[in-house]
This record gives C-alpha cells, structure tokens and sequence, in this order.
C-alpha cells in the first residue's frame, strides 16, 4: 500500500510530542489539553463554531464498482471523502454545479449492485443544500435534486468514475 503523503499524516505523533515537549518545559495544563485532544473523540473539543453541527450521517448510493474505486483512490491521495463532499455542496449552493440529468427508464439498464457510501458533512452546510434541493423541486425541477445524489457527483467528478468515467471506463 502506498505511503499517505497527506501533510496531516503524522499529526497524532505531532501532537504526542508536542505534549511531552511541553511537560518537559513546565508546562502541563498546556500538556494536559493536548492530551485530551489525543483522547477519544478528543476532535470534538477543537471543533470550531461553524462545526458544531457536523457528523450528520448522509448515505451516498452508488453502485458497489464506484464506491470501491472511490474508496481506493481517495486511500492513495490521502483524501477526506467528506471533505469532497462539502466542496460538492458549497459548489451546489454556489450554483456551479451540473444539471441533473434523466434518468433512463426502468429495465433499460443492466442490473447493478447498489451500495451506500457513508460520510458526514456539517449539519448545517447539507440543511441548507437540502431546503435549496426542495426549494428546487418546489419551483418544478425534475427529475429531482437531492444532496445524495450531489455528493456522488462531486466524488465520480473528483475521481473519474460513473458517469465521469472515462470512455474505457464505462465499456467494463
């Protein structure tokens, strides 16, 4: 497997030695928060105001050949699929973001294996792309926008799969 080259790839033994640097030096309330960020869930207590809200859990079907080549490749990146989402539904928000498309009929398609790609966007970015996604629907949009499907696109778009793909790809 490659190596992660993400620059946060060694923030734990970071902050491990930070902690110990800063016991060294006399300083261990300083050490002794450092180290609850180490703890479990210790995240949650460096979490800003615009992030209280995250974790919201938001199935992302897709079929089972996408979301494996999704998974692998965001593996070797060093890639947060989160993170890809939100950008997919800020981009949404923002209005840069592609049209859906039709829907073929029903039995025109070959069957799939479809599976669920979890993640956990910011509560507070998927509720306001999803009251946009209903306003949309309101206003006559068809077929229908949802922030399911808007996370998926952003990932295929990000990682060449689905309908992204390229010509090979969509030939297997």
């Amino acid at each position: 497997m490659p190596r992660n080259t993400h620059p946060d790839t060694n923030i734990r033994q970071d902050l491990t030695n930070a902690s110990a640097k800063l016991k060294e030096i006399g300083e261990p309330h300083l050490a002794a928060a450092v180290d609850k960020v180490l703890g479990p869930n210790g995240w949650r207590l460096v979490r800003g105001p615009e992030e209280v809200g995250a974790g919201s859990k938001l199935p992302v079907r897709m079929p089972e050949t996408d979301r494996d080549a999704i998974k692998k490749a965001a593996e070797e990146a060093g890639d947060n699929l989160t993170g890809i989402v939100e950008e997919g539904l800020q981009a949404f928000l923002d209005g840069n973001f592609p049209q859906r498309r039709q829907r073929a009929a029903v039995g025109t398609v070959a069957h799939v294996r479809m599976v669920n790609l979890n993640v956990r966007p910011n509560a507070k970015l998927l509720a306001r792309a999803q009251e946009r996604c209903d306003a949309l629907y309101e206003e006559g949009t068809r077929p229908k926008v949802t922030v399911s499907w808007i996370a998926s696109v952003a990932l295929q778009q990000r990682y060449g799969v689905g309908e992204y793909g390229t010509a090979d790809d969509q030939a297997q």
